[in-house]
């Protein structure tokens, strides 16, 4: 329920002394308080105060959350349409400089050589690209990649390419 604000008054103090729920303080005659008669809740001013201050730190920090997870939505859109618009073949982006074909399927890749690769995809993006990666990873985990026999954090060519791939709409209708 909402909680009601107003002063006991002396006549109601006296009558029925109020004490706060929070700090087990007695309620004074002329302090705000807020109080639920429905529920027999009453809170002093000062620990009115506290939970609105404790309620609002919470709702800032769930603000900033929210705001974090729409950065790293933006960043891995940019990234996605990169790999789109550049019509990317995984395992030739990934291949050794010195290959003269595409990477091999058991080729690793470390974190960093992802996002200095895909880095020059968004214009030197390294926070975008470096999201990817960690989305990349996330979505292997849910597929039930077991990663940790690994020595390192390195992905094989095959895991990105399976993780990048784009899928017409219309293939998985038929």
């Amino acid at each position: 329920h909402r909680l009601a604000s107003a002063r006991l008054g002396v006549v109601r103090f006296f009558a029925a002394p109020r004490v706060c729920d929070d700090c087990n303080k007695a309620i004074g005659a002329f302090g705000e308080n807020r109080f639920c008669r429905e529920c027999d809740f009453d809170l002093c001013a000062s620990c009115y105060q506290e939970r609105c201050s404790r309620d609002q730190a919470h709702v800032n920090a769930r603000k900033k959350v929210g705001e974090s997870i729409m950065q790293n939505w933006y960043n891995l859109d940019t990234v996605h349409s990169a790999l789109i618009a550049a019509r990317c073949d995984v395992a030739r982006l990934f291949a050794e400089e010195d290959a003269q074909g595409p990477a091999a399927p058991e080729t690793m890749v470390s974190r960093e050589r992802f996002v200095s690769i895909v880095s020059e995809l968004v214009s030197g993006d390294t926070d975008s690209a470096g999201e990817m990666y960690n989305c990349i990873v996330r979505y292997l985990e849910e597929q039930g990649l077991d990663r940790t026999s690994r020595e390192s954090d390195d992905l094989k060519v095959s895991e990105l390419a399976e993780a990048l791939r784009i899928v017409d709409a219309r293939e998985l209708a038929s």
